[in-house]
């Protein structure tokens, strides 16, 4: 499959990642098979689907309070784009949810530069500044749903060292300076040397403690919408045992397993945690399933689907764009 690019006139591949969406089938469908197939198809269909609407609005909405933490980025680095322009990118990125740790969403930098010619080197660390705040939201959320004493401590543990170590790494100018003199040495990089300083200097600036306070603060209430969605889910599921705080708990941890594992959407790792922590609650292995397949379904996939809508859009727009203006295409790809 080809996501044709008329900026340029050629084609971004999306082949690539055809692999992933393989992983995914093999995933869930090890998963459906761990649990007894008619207890599974039961509880499918005992399911009341009526809570669907509520769970896909709540993960529309982790997506809009986060369109604000990107917004504020932006604007904290000195660039003055639209909010609706800045809102179709943000949405744009979501189809990158299924690469490693959504790295992949530095698309969003690339489509930045298609509109306004904003240098990818400067926005790029927004989309890593994003991934470490979102990190930390989830963390607090973990401790919050009264999971750290039962089985999560090691993946907290090690969250916590890792959020710390990178901001230790990303704010110290000296080791800055002991990287770049490193690289200076390798003649094919030093053509690149003024961009990743660059690079550098944004990440600095995004890690500061204002914005790093203020983001965490806005990502622990866009985190928690899809927690509640997951506390629907498993009341659609007849599993009243798990309060709110207890899924709270459930589903942040499994998002950290999944971020911290570095898989392709957490594919596998966020499965394996969320169904091992629901019947280790109590919850029937069937359910549990369930539950995990539903959940997954309305925030990874769900997430996918808007940002192939709006990468679309974007496309649209752009290309009405040039067509009026004349303007050449930018030649760089991300």
């Amino acid at each position: 499959m080809e996501i044709h690019n008329n900026i340029n006139n050629r084609p971004i591949k999306s082949g690539r990642y055809l692999w992933i969406l393989l992983l995914a089938v093999v995933v869930y469908a090890g998963l459906s098979f761990s649990a007894d197939w008619h207890e599974l198809t039961t509880a499918l269909q005992s399911m009341k689907w009526v809570y669907i609407p509520a769970v896909l609005t709540l993960a529309s909405l982790n997506y809009l309070v986060r369109f604000g933490k990107w917004h504020y980025y932006i604007r904290h680095l000195g660039f003055c784009v639209g909010r609706i322009d800045n809102l179709v990118i943000f949405l744009a990125g979501l189809i990158m949810s299924i690469t490693p740790g959504k790295m992949g969403e530095v698309l969003k930098s690339y489509l930045l530069k298609v509109l306004d010619r904003t240098p990818m080197c400067r926005t790029a660390p927004v989309v890593f500044a994003e991934r470490l705040t979102d990190l930390v939201a989830l963390l607090i959320l973990t401790v919050v749903g009264g999971y750290a004493l039962s089985g999560a401590g090691g993946a907290l543990v090690a969250g916590i060292i890792i959020v710390i170590l990178i901001l230790v790494m990303v704010s110290s100018e000296s080791l800055h300076g002991l990287v770049l003199g490193y690289l200076h040495r390798f003649q094919r990089i030093r053509s690149f040397i003024v961009k990743i300083e660059t690079s550098l200097e944004s990440a600095r600036s995004l890690v500061a403690p204002k914005p790093m306070i203020l983001t965490s603060a806005i990502s622990v209430p866009a985190w928690f919408c899809e927690c509640i969605g997951f506390w629907l889910v498993l009341r659609a599921l007849g599993i009243l045992e798990l309060g709110i705080l207890p899924a709270t708990g459930i589903y942040a941890l499994g998002a950290v397993v999944g971020a911290l594992s570095m898989l392709p959407g957490g594919l596998g790792a966020t499965e394996l945690t969320l169904t091992g922590l629901l019947t280790a609650s109590g919850v029937p292995q069937a359910k549990a399933v369930a539950a995990t397949l539903i959940i997954r379904a309305a925030t990874l996939w769900y997430a996918v689907i808007i940002g192939a809508v709006f990468l679309s859009i974007f496309r649209y727009r752009d290309t009405r764009s040039s067509l009026g203006s004349g303007h050449h295409p930018v030649e760089e790809h991300p």
